[in-house]
């Protein structure tokens, strides 16, 4: 963020008011949406975090429809660390953790809620 151009500063914050949009509506349901801006994540980096939550949540549910073995915690949470720096702030099992359990709040994330 302290970086950015004054073109990257504004889409963040368009990407922001879409996401207010839908968290004014229903806070509690997308309080994932406030982790990403408290955060300062680029619309970017917030559609790689839900690609990973889709796919462990689609492995999820494609292993309860076949009684295959789930996929584990530590696979999806590998996942995401990979898509932030190494600088610690984001990366710890805590704020990945944080990351799933907002996530398991939002209507397309059922299956994550086993987690908690």
């Amino acid at each position: 963020m302290a970086n950015e151009t004054l073109e990257q500063k504004v889409e963040r914050l368009e990407f922001y008011v879409h996401l207010l949009r839908e968290f004014a509506v229903d806070p509690e349901t997308f309080v994932l949406w406030d982790w990403i801006m408290a955060e300062g994540l680029t619309e970017k980096t917030a559609q790689q975090i839900l690609n990973a939550l889709r796919n462990h949540h689609h492995s999820l549910i494609k292993a309860k429809e076949s009684a295959q073995n789930e996929p584990i915690l530590d696979e999806l949470l590998v996942d995401l660390r990979l898509l932030f720096p190494t600088d610690g702030r984001v990366a710890s099992d805590e704020k990945l953790m944080q990351i799933v359990k907002r996530a398991s709040k939002m209507p397309i994330f059922p299956y994550l809620k086993k987690y908690f």
